[in-house]
C-alpha cells in the first residue's frame, strides 16, 4: 500500500485525500507511518463498516468473478477515478 501511495503522490500535486474501505493492509502500521511523515499532504478516510454501497469497487467485483479491482487513475483527476474536494485536495476512491 505504501508504493501505491507513493505513486499518487509522484503523478498528483497538491494535497490527496484518499477514501478506503476497511481493508486490514489500509489499516496497516506501515501506511499511518507513511501518512504521519507526509506533514498533511496526504489524508485518508475510511468508508464505514457494512456500506458496499459507498464502495464504487464493489459493484465491479461480481462481474470480475470476484477478481480484485483496483480503480482508473490518471494525472488528471477530473478524468477518471477522482475529483477536487472543498480544500483543493484530490480526492480518489
Amino acid at each position: 500500500m505504501v508504493q501505491f501511495l507513493k505513486h499518487l503522490l509522484r503523478h498528483l500535486h497538491g494535497k490527496l485525500l484518499v477514501i478506503w474501505d476497511g481493508l486490514p493492509t489500509h489499516r496497516d502500521r506501515l501506511v499511518r507511518s507513511f501518512v504521519a511523515a507526509q506533514q498533511g499532504r496526504l489524508e485518508l478516510e475510511f468508508l464505514s463498516a457494512y456500506t458496499p454501497q459507498l464502495n464504487p469497487a464493489e459493484s465491479l467485483v461480481p462481474p470480475l468473478g470476484g477478481a480484485g479491482v483496483l480503480m482508473g487513475l490518471s494525472a488528471s483527476p477530473r478524468r477518471r477515478g477522482g475529483a477536487q474536494s472543498s480544500s483543493g485536495a484530490t480526492v480518489l476512491i
